[in-house]
Protein backbone atom coordinates (compact mmCIF):
# COMPACT_ATOMS: atom_id res chain seq x y z
CA UNK A 1 0.00 0.00 0.00
CA UNK A 2 2.67 2.09 0.68
CA UNK A 3 3.88 1.68 -2.36
CA UNK A 4 0.69 2.44 -4.42
CA UNK A 5 0.61 6.16 -2.29
CA UNK A 6 4.04 7.02 -3.17
CA UNK A 7 3.28 6.27 -7.03
CA UNK A 8 0.33 8.41 -6.72
CA UNK A 9 2.04 11.00 -5.09
CA UNK A 10 5.03 11.38 -7.50
CA UNK A 11 2.55 11.18 -10.32
CA UNK A 12 0.37 14.23 -8.78
CA UNK A 13 3.31 16.07 -8.54
CA UNK A 14 4.86 15.48 -11.91
CA UNK A 15 1.59 16.81 -13.18
CA UNK A 16 0.73 19.91 -10.97
CA UNK A 17 4.26 21.41 -10.57
CA UNK A 18 4.90 22.14 -13.74
CA UNK A 19 1.75 23.53 -14.24
CA UNK A 20 2.18 25.57 -11.53
CA UNK A 21 4.93 27.25 -13.32
CA UNK A 22 3.50 27.50 -16.53
CA UNK A 23 0.75 29.68 -14.44
CA UNK A 24 2.96 32.29 -12.05
CA UNK A 25 4.71 32.89 -15.39
CA UNK A 26 8.12 31.12 -14.85
CA UNK A 27 8.05 28.74 -17.68
CA UNK A 28 6.94 31.68 -20.33
CA UNK A 29 9.66 34.09 -19.04
CA UNK A 30 12.14 31.20 -19.95
CA UNK A 31 10.57 30.21 -22.98
CA UNK A 32 10.23 33.51 -24.90
CA UNK A 33 12.96 35.89 -23.53
CA UNK A 34 12.63 39.10 -24.79
CA UNK A 35 15.25 42.23 -24.25
CA UNK A 36 14.49 44.96 -21.44
CA UNK A 37 12.99 48.25 -21.58
CA UNK A 38 13.50 48.42 -25.77
CA UNK A 39 11.04 51.84 -26.33
CA UNK A 40 8.50 51.12 -28.93
CA UNK A 41 8.67 52.94 -32.84
CA UNK A 42 11.40 50.59 -34.46
CA UNK A 43 10.92 49.84 -37.95
CA UNK A 44 12.68 46.38 -37.39
CA UNK A 45 14.63 44.06 -35.00
CA UNK A 46 17.04 41.67 -34.39
CA UNK A 47 16.84 39.45 -31.30
CA UNK A 48 19.38 37.08 -30.70
CA UNK A 49 18.56 35.85 -27.32
CA UNK A 50 19.63 32.56 -25.40
CA UNK A 51 16.91 30.89 -24.82
CA UNK A 52 16.01 28.18 -22.03
CA UNK A 53 17.82 30.67 -19.62
CA UNK A 54 17.38 30.94 -15.91
CA UNK A 55 20.93 33.15 -15.01
CA UNK A 56 23.69 32.91 -17.32
CA UNK A 57 23.25 34.69 -20.92
CA UNK A 58 24.49 35.97 -23.51
CA UNK A 59 22.35 38.80 -25.76
CA UNK A 60 22.06 40.47 -28.64
CA UNK A 61 19.79 42.72 -30.12
CA UNK A 62 19.33 44.84 -33.00
CA UNK A 63 16.14 47.44 -33.15
CA UNK A 64 16.65 50.27 -36.39
CA UNK A 65 14.11 53.15 -35.93
CA UNK A 66 12.63 55.87 -38.23
CA UNK A 67 16.03 58.55 -39.16
CA UNK A 68 15.78 61.55 -36.91
CA UNK A 69 14.24 59.74 -33.88
CA UNK A 70 14.50 61.55 -30.73
CA UNK A 71 13.25 59.19 -28.02
CA UNK A 72 16.61 58.62 -26.83
CA UNK A 73 17.29 61.98 -26.11
CA UNK A 74 13.85 62.47 -24.44
CA UNK A 75 15.26 59.36 -22.35
CA UNK A 76 16.94 60.92 -19.05
CA UNK A 77 18.47 57.24 -18.20
CA UNK A 78 20.39 57.36 -21.68
CA UNK A 79 23.92 59.46 -21.43
CA UNK A 80 26.01 61.18 -24.21
CA UNK A 81 29.22 59.91 -25.19
CA UNK A 82 31.67 62.25 -25.38
CA UNK A 83 34.72 62.88 -27.39
CA UNK A 84 38.10 62.24 -25.77
CA UNK A 85 39.07 65.83 -25.08
CA UNK A 86 36.06 66.33 -22.63
CA UNK A 87 36.92 66.13 -19.27
CA UNK A 88 34.15 64.00 -17.24
CA UNK A 89 32.72 65.62 -14.30
CA UNK A 90 33.29 62.77 -12.22
CA UNK A 91 36.83 62.06 -12.98
CA UNK A 92 39.93 63.75 -12.65
CA UNK A 93 41.53 62.28 -15.66
CA UNK A 94 39.28 62.11 -18.67
CA UNK A 95 38.14 59.00 -20.10
CA UNK A 96 38.43 58.02 -23.61
CA UNK A 97 34.43 56.74 -23.54
CA UNK A 98 34.34 55.98 -27.22
CA UNK A 99 37.10 53.63 -26.27
CA UNK A 100 35.36 52.20 -23.35
CA UNK A 101 32.29 51.63 -25.52
CA UNK A 102 34.39 49.87 -27.75
CA UNK A 103 36.31 47.91 -25.40
CA UNK A 104 32.86 46.76 -24.40
CA UNK A 105 31.58 45.61 -27.41
CA UNK A 106 35.08 43.98 -28.16
CA UNK A 107 34.56 42.10 -24.68
CA UNK A 108 31.15 40.83 -25.89
CA UNK A 109 32.60 39.58 -28.64
CA UNK A 110 35.02 37.17 -26.54
CA UNK A 111 31.64 35.78 -25.13
CA UNK A 112 30.21 35.30 -27.71
CA UNK A 113 33.28 33.76 -29.52
CA UNK A 114 32.84 30.87 -26.73
CA UNK A 115 29.91 29.53 -28.49
CA UNK A 116 31.11 29.57 -32.23
CA UNK A 117 27.47 28.92 -33.32
CA UNK A 118 26.56 32.35 -32.13
CA UNK A 119 29.58 34.69 -33.73
CA UNK A 120 27.47 35.38 -36.76
CA UNK A 121 24.69 36.78 -34.87
CA UNK A 122 26.99 39.44 -34.05
CA UNK A 123 27.06 42.24 -37.20
CA UNK A 124 28.32 45.29 -35.22
CA UNK A 125 30.51 47.53 -36.80
CA UNK A 126 32.74 49.23 -34.34
CA UNK A 127 33.16 51.80 -36.58
CA UNK A 128 29.66 53.63 -35.54
CA UNK A 129 30.62 54.54 -32.15
CA UNK A 130 31.22 58.45 -32.19
CA UNK A 131 30.61 61.18 -29.95
CA UNK A 132 27.06 62.16 -29.01
CA UNK A 133 25.81 58.72 -29.39
CA UNK A 134 23.57 57.57 -26.62
CA UNK A 135 24.23 55.02 -24.32
CA UNK A 136 22.26 53.46 -21.05
CA UNK A 137 24.05 50.73 -18.38
CA UNK A 138 22.52 48.93 -16.19
CA UNK A 139 24.35 46.40 -13.22
CA UNK A 140 22.90 43.08 -13.74
CA UNK A 141 25.01 41.50 -10.73
CA UNK A 142 25.48 42.41 -7.25
CA UNK A 143 28.93 42.32 -7.22
CA UNK A 144 30.21 45.53 -5.19
CA UNK A 145 33.66 46.07 -7.07
CA UNK A 146 32.33 46.18 -10.24
CA UNK A 147 31.52 50.33 -11.15
CA UNK A 148 27.61 51.47 -11.80
CA UNK A 149 28.89 52.91 -15.26
CA UNK A 150 32.29 50.77 -17.37
CA UNK A 151 31.70 53.45 -19.82
CA UNK A 152 32.58 56.89 -17.93
CA UNK A 153 35.16 54.32 -15.50
CA UNK A 154 36.73 53.05 -18.27
CA UNK A 155 36.08 49.53 -17.63
CA UNK A 156 36.19 47.13 -20.61
CA UNK A 157 34.66 44.19 -19.11
CA UNK A 158 30.77 43.29 -20.09
CA UNK A 159 30.26 41.02 -17.68
CA UNK A 160 27.28 41.83 -15.49
CA UNK A 161 25.81 44.76 -17.57
CA UNK A 162 23.05 45.05 -19.86
CA UNK A 163 24.20 47.99 -22.26
CA UNK A 164 21.99 49.43 -24.98
CA UNK A 165 23.59 51.93 -27.28
CA UNK A 166 21.73 53.57 -29.61
CA UNK A 167 24.00 54.94 -32.82
CA UNK A 168 22.30 58.71 -33.68
CA UNK A 169 23.62 58.06 -37.48
CA UNK A 170 22.13 54.69 -38.33
CA UNK A 171 19.28 55.19 -35.85
CA UNK A 172 19.96 52.25 -34.45
CA UNK A 173 20.10 50.94 -31.15
CA UNK A 174 22.19 48.10 -29.75
CA UNK A 175 21.58 45.92 -26.74
CA UNK A 176 24.08 43.37 -25.22
CA UNK A 177 23.56 41.90 -22.56
CA UNK A 178 26.76 39.25 -20.81
CA UNK A 179 26.04 37.93 -17.05
CA UNK A 180 28.14 34.87 -16.91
Amino acid sequence: MKTITKLVCLSLCALFIPAAFASCGVASYILSREAPDIPKGYLSKVENMEKFVWQDSVDFCKYVYPEGTDIFEKDESYKALKAPAEPNDEEKEPVDEIAAMDALFTDFERFLAIDQSRVEEFDFDHACISAGDLYRVVKTTSQTNLPDDPVKSGSSSIDGYSIWFFDKESSTLYYIHANT
